[in-house]
């Protein structure tokens, strides 16, 4: 095809094309645009940080520019999510979202089941009520949790629980932190009120508890333990996971009964009312996870994590400096429904730790339940 181009005066083939081989400008006809300068608009339009200020950054595009470095850095994520993060899409399938934004209720209490010489107690903490808002970008998560008890009951903020878990397909981390100082009862006293339960404020017991836990899942290709704790993944089909991993936990629990009432601290066959239990926990995490696909756009997953391994007890533990054999608890629950780009769920979990002695025996743990609801864009 013939065309003429006035700028020059003279005429230019074109084949197979109804288009001129030359950049004109559409708003300034005849205007030429050197090759050098579009091969730079070009670039600009391709440039990972122009793409990012317009939400189109997609991470595996060839075309996108980088610096070397964050070019180096963007094709070690590329392997890692190929070689760790794989799905079989018959059983779970992407979101085709990369942002979360998510409205998150909270509600726990920590609990202490303790025989001292055949003297039972059992203290309960109060609900501790939080409601936070989270944003979120692919694995990464930012937010922030007002404690309501002491928004709207005025209470004291005396307990503190911190977070942090990182996910993929074949592995996932879980580290956390408690702290309680204050906001305890004791609700059975040994044979006090004849054995039966009643709310008493102990002022003295202080748990200070951190740990981290590595799992691993068997059957990454077909599980998602992300589709239903979060909301990362899509679960089609039903299926299940043998679960291995690493348990470390560190606690300091301390509980004082010498400040009770004269009346209550009869009950109790013990001169000794000051107990320390302080101790390291290295465990072996075994269970088993399975999703079950009840509906469409539902979701059910249950999730039993006991652990083994021994106990390092510290000298100013109950019993003195030693090691035990230790045995604990983890069990989650979880109820999800998404629908396109709306999702909401229900959680419920439970970390339980035990401690075994000679002639006493602790069992504390947190139990939990987490609401949430958003949307994926």
């Amino acid at each position: 095809m013939l065309l003429w181009l006035p700028a020059t005066g003279a005429f230019a083939y074109s084949a197979g094309s109804m288009e001129p081989n030359l950049n004109v400008e559409a708003k300034m006809p005849g205007k030429l645009i050197p090759d050098s300068l579009a091969t730079d608009t070009t670039k600009a339009d391709m440039n990972w940080w122009h793409l990012l200020k317009k939400g189109k950054l997609n991470l595996y595009d060839p075309a996108v520019e980088y610096p070397k470095f964050l070019g180096f850095c963007v094709d070690v994520y590329r392997w890692g999510d190929k070689a760790f993060n794989s799905y079989d899409t018959t059983y779970v399938k992407p979101t085709g979202r990369r942002w979360k934004a998510m409205l998150r209720s909270s509600n726990w209490v920590d609990s202490y089941a303790i025989n001292l010489d055949q003297n039972h107690v059992f203290m309960l903490s109060n609900i501790v009520a939080n409601l936070g808002f989270y944003v979120s970008y692919m694995a990464v998560s930012v937010g922030y949790e007002l404690d309501m008890t002491n928004v709207i009951g005025n209470q004291p903020m005396n307990h503190k629980k911190l977070d942090f878990s990182f996910n993929c397909a074949r592995f996932s981390i879980d580290a956390y932190f408690q702290e309680n100082t204050g906001g305890t009862y004791l609700r059975r006293f040994n044979n006090y009120d004849n054995g039966r339960f009643f709310k008493y404020y102990l002022e003295n017991l202080r748990l200070q508890a951190y740990g981290i836990d590595l799992y691993y899942y068997f059957n990454n290709r077909h599980y998602s333990q992300a589709a239903a704790y979060n909301f990362g993944r899509y679960q089609v089909k039903s299926s299940g996971s043998l679960i291995t991993g690493l348990s470390l936990y560190s606690q300091n629990l301390s509980f004082d009964f010498n400040s009770l009432p004269e009346d209550m601290k009869s009950h109790f066959g013990l001169d000794d009312l000051d107990f320390r239990f302080h101790y390291n926990d290295y465990c072996l995490i075994v269970g088993y996870g399975y999703n079950w696909v009840f509906a469409k756009n539902c979701l059910f997953n249950i999730c039993a994590l006991p652990t083994i391994g021994y106990k390092h007890c510290f000298e100013d533990c109950v019993g003195g400096k030693r090691d035990i054999f230790s045995a604990n608890i983890k069990g989650t629950m979880s109820v999800t429904y998404a629908k396109g780009d709306f999702f909401a769920g229900l959680v419920a979990k439970m970390d339980g730790h035990a401690f075994f002695g000679h002639n006493y025996s602790l069992f504390n743990s947190i139990e939990s339940v987490t609401a949430s609801v958003g949307v994926r864009f």
